[in-house]
């Protein structure tokens, strides 16, 4: 099979301004900002198809901490998906089905603490299309590709291992 599986990747920013305001202890307020630092672009090629449906996708995500943004990814790409079901059913002719998109989850640590969100398709935990590579406890994790200095980190990382 020699398919191309084409890769795409967004950026997401939570912003957590936890002491400025009276607002700051409500839960809809905390974390709650997301910001796109980068989106799905497929450029001109797929300008007149629907790239996402008829999909299997994997959202891959590095932590499942309060699930605050990667809720929000979910969020956003459903809206991407319906309004190109919206545009495949214009352009078709009635009653042609539209392609099924599936979501999938895999995060390489899933924080095992009550989540400040749900996730916004259920059928992803429901029919087993949620993955984590490591349940952990709630603690603070440091990736290497985070490091300001990578030496200074392995070393770090070393000594906490012994």
């Amino acid at each position: 099979n020699n398919k191309n599986i084409p890769i795409q990747a967004i950026g997401l920013s939570l912003y957590e301004d936890l002491a400025t305001s009276d607002s700051s202890s409500d839960p809809e307020i905390i974390g709650a900002q997301v910001i796109k630092t980068q989106w799905l672009h497929f450029g001109p090629s797929y300008a007149d198809t629907c790239p996402l449906l008829g999909k299997n996708i994997l959202i891959v995500d590095e932590v499942d901490d309060t699930r605050t943004t990667l809720a929000y990814a979910i969020r956003e790409l459903l809206k991407d998906i319906e309004e190109e079901k919206r545009k495949f059913i214009e352009a078709n002719a009635a009653g042609t089905p539209v392609p099924e998109t599936k979501l999938a989850v895999f995060v390489l640590h899933n924080k095992k603490k009550e989540k400040l969100m749900e996730l916004p398709d259920p059928s992803i935990v429901n029919e087993g299309r949620y993955f984590a590579a490591e349940e952990s406890p709630d603690k603070w994790l440091v990736y290497p590709w985070e490091a300001i200095d990578i030496d200074e980190h392995t070393i770090k990382s070393s000594l906490r291992k012994e």
